[in-house]
């Protein structure tokens, strides 16, 4: 059978593309939408290998290293078996997709296992290299130790790395071994079922104990530090010296920001000025990713190549783009070491290299295929990086623009404004309509990408920006052009001196930034609440939106659909009647106005204010006390709640009471003798082992019953929850 030209290479790439018996119009509803979808087949790979991910981390209990294997070996057997049918050859290479990201995830979860502190120690005496210094100018410092030794635990049993909040000034100059005494935590758990799980994240960053220091941090004697250690001491003077310069030229909010977008260190940057940055939906800018990447690689491809191209006939002779796609290549790897190569910078480097790259190759870069070829080898390398939100929303954003300029490709609603602009006199005209095409590509872009993650960020942070896309529209082309350039430009000249001049030019430009993201956060209801929702709704919206993307049939619209139901599920989600944190110090109650109410006091402020959040309430937590709702004595206090009496239980003679009359007992006091009259009883034993308690009073007055859901229950039995 004769194959038309330029076929082969296409219908070879894909998982479920078909082999030569395929390559031709056939008149089955299946290989109608073949031939319609040729091409398109390779782009789910990366979300089937996704998917993969997220069913071995959606299960309750961790499987066997076996299995993730067998399922493998069966997916590829079921391809081969299939691979002379059409539609097999689609569900075969689905499979093998999923199967894959299921092993893996698993194969990571045991290559970074490591041990985990299992309880608190009040005196820990440490030693180790120090590894990482977080400087916060709203709170205590932060120091990584990459541990050596801890007193008082085996080999076997102690954390490889730690991090604790201290109140020295004074950074330990990385690879330093150092000595401490400090309490020591497991990592944090959910502050409450279905919330953000640090252990996990801590995990498989290989830290095993958060804690504070109870003493000064000295200076040890003994080895050397490991070799990684050494060689990122070295940057870390580079990048020392560099933060150096910057605070002797600038100071105030800009020095800070400076900071964090030439070095990666978001310490210096005061409260006020991030939350009016969130406020504009200007965040992003704070956080080191992929467009910064895509600015100083772009800035330095563009440079490059222009000064290349000034050279009479080199550009006619020598491939002058490729030349400049490797400088923005080595570029780029030079920001993200000073910048500190944190896991966002370092996705945010292999997307930016996927994409030059693809320049070197003689391949179009800025292509949904590239973005997802991206995707794969992030996933591939980290698979926990599926759950990590930047990657969510730096994915969301990049296959959202690209996927919407596909299709609007050679379609510019400007292009007549500008004929007509252009063919007027003079050079104001022409700036003004390449202003007008600048701004209204500002726009637009910021307008889809906005849209792409305003339900992520509603998911993870409980809150939608209504001015973001004014936000972005005054502060983006000042940030593209002026801010992130002169980074560039003082990154170049420090190591001759020069580096004043764009520091300041830079400083002035963040000036400006700050003073949009301060007007833009103030207008009213700049920052709207949003209440919890299933993550069963951010995944049809997803896959409803990936679906639209990636087709080009009409079938593409069932993903509009999809989207639709995501978007109805947000409204579906239930809430607590009651709320308790791990300890048993806060406890918060829904009143009769629907908003949570917690008892008096000043404990567990942390896990309330989580609560407030996810409850898309906007109060600070001292505002959610209510001693009007909790009447407490020094035996306990009781709240009635819309006919259900909860009572927590301080002593025991209010206890034996409680066990007769309270529907619900919570108590931090060791259970004696039966508590039968109680539908519900909550003790200290049992949120140690289960974590915090949500509890949903369903039913009326006459049948009420009473549901109880556990922080361990969402958490499972995991590498990462120290449960077996």
């Amino acid at each position: 059978m004769t194959r038309r030209a330029g076929e082969t290479a296409e219908m070879s790439g894909g998982w479920g593309a078909p082999s030569a018996e395929f390559a031709v119009p056939r008149p089955g509803l299946i290989d109608r939408l073949i031939e319609i979808e040729r091409g398109r087949f390779a782009l789910w790979v990366p979300v089937l290998f996704g998917g993969g991910i997220g069913i071995y981390f959606a299960l309750p209990s961790e499987p066997p290293l076996v299995l993730a294997a067998a399922l493998v070996v069966m997916a590829l057997a079921w391809r081969l078996l299939t691979r002379h049918a059409a539609l097999g050859l689609l569900m075969s290479g689905a499979m093998c997709c999923i199967a894959l990201g299921f092993f893996a995830a698993k194969v990571r979860t045991d290559i970074v296992a490591a041990p985990v502190l299992t309880k608190k120690m009040d005196f820990a005496a440490i030693t180790g290299w120090a590894a990482n210094w977080e400087e916060r100018i709203d709170r205590k410092n932060r120091l990584t130790i990459r541990v050596r030794a801890i007193d008082g635990l085996a080999a076997e049993a102690t954390p490889r790395v730690v991090r604790i909040s201290t109140h020295a000034e004074t950074a330990p100059p990385i690879g330093t071994l150092v000595a401490v005494k400090a309490g020591l935590l497991p990592p944090p758990e959910p502050t409450h079922p279905g919330g953000f799980d640090f252990a996990r994240m801590a995990y498989f960053l290989g830290l095993g104990a958060v804690g504070y220091a109870k003493s000064d941090i000295t200076v040890a004697e003994g080895p050397a530090p490991p070799l990684d250690l050494q060689v990122w001491a070295a940057v870390d003077r580079v990048r020392a010296a560099i933060g150096a310069q910057v605070d002797a030229v600038l100071s105030g909010p800009a020095a800070g920001v400076a900071t964090a977008l030439i070095s990666g260190d978001r310490g210096g940057i005061a409260e006020a000025e991030k939350e009016a940055m969130r406020g504009a939906g200007l965040a992003h800018v704070l956080a080191i990713s992929g467009l910064h990447m895509a600015i100083m690689a772009g800035s330095l491809y563009f440079a490059v190549r222009l000064l290349l191209v000034a050279v009479p006939g080199l550009a006619l002779r020598f491939p002058v783009k490729k030349w400049a796609a490797l400088a923005a290549l080595i570029g780029g790897l030079g920001y993200l070491l000073i910048s500190g190569a944190s896991v966002a910078t370092q996705r945010a480097f292999l997307m930016t290299a996927v994409f030059l790259i693809a320049v070197m190759l003689d391949r179009p870069a800025l292509t949904l295929r590239n973005v997802l070829i991206a995707a794969l080898l992030i996933l591939a390398l980290r698979p926990e990086s599926l759950l990590d939100v930047s990657f969510q929303m730096s994915f969301a954003a990049a296959t959202a623009l690209i996927a919407t300029y596909e299709r609007l490709r050679g379609i510019n609603p400007l292009r007549s404004v500008g004929a007509q602009l252009s063919g007027s006199p003079g050079m104001a005209a022409r700036a003004g309509v390449g202003l007008l095409r600048y701004a209204g590509g500002i726009g637009m872009t910021t307008m889809i990408a906005g849209l792409a993650v305003a339900p992520i960020a509603a998911f993870h942070f409980h809150t939608y920006t209504s001015y973001s896309l004014l936000g972005n529209v005054a502060a983006m082309p000042v940030v593209g052009l002026w801010v992130m350039p002169a980074a560039l430009l003082s990154l170049i000249a420090v190591p001759f001196g020069l580096a004043d001049a764009p520091l300041q030019l830079m400083g002035a430009g963040i000036d400006v930034v700050l003073d949009i993201a301060q007007a833009v956060s103030a207008l009213p209801g700049a920052v709207r609440p949003v209440e919890a929702f299933p993550i069963a709704a951010l995944n049809l919206i997803a896959l409803g939106a990936l679906w639209f993307a990636i087709w080009r049939g009409r079938w593409r619209y069932a993903g509009v659909a999809a989207l639709g139901a995501g978007l109805a599920l947000t409204s579906l989600g239930s809430k607590p009647d009651v709320l308790i944190d791990r300890d048993g110090q806060v406890i918060a109650v829904r009143g009769a106005d629907g908003r949570l109410a917690a008892i008096p006091g000043r404990a567990g402020s942390y896990s309330l204010e989580k609560w407030l959040a996810a409850d898309g309430d906007q109060r600070e937590p001292e505002a959610a006390r209510a001693p009007e709702v909790f009447h407490c004595d020094e035996r306990g206090c009781v709240v009635d709640l819309r006919g259900t009496r909860l009572s927590v239980a301080k002593h025991a003679a209010a206890l034996a009471q409680d066990c007769k009359l309270a529907d619900i007992v919570v108590t931090s006091l060791e259970m004696r003798t039966p508590c039968p009259a109680p539908d519900v009883v909550v003790t200290h034993a049992q949120l140690q082992a289960r974590g915090a308690h949500a509890i949903y009073i369903e039913g009326s007055e006459g049948e009420r019953r009473f549901r109880v859901v556990t922080a361990a229950e969402w958490r499972g039995v995991r590498p990462w929850t120290g449960r077996r």
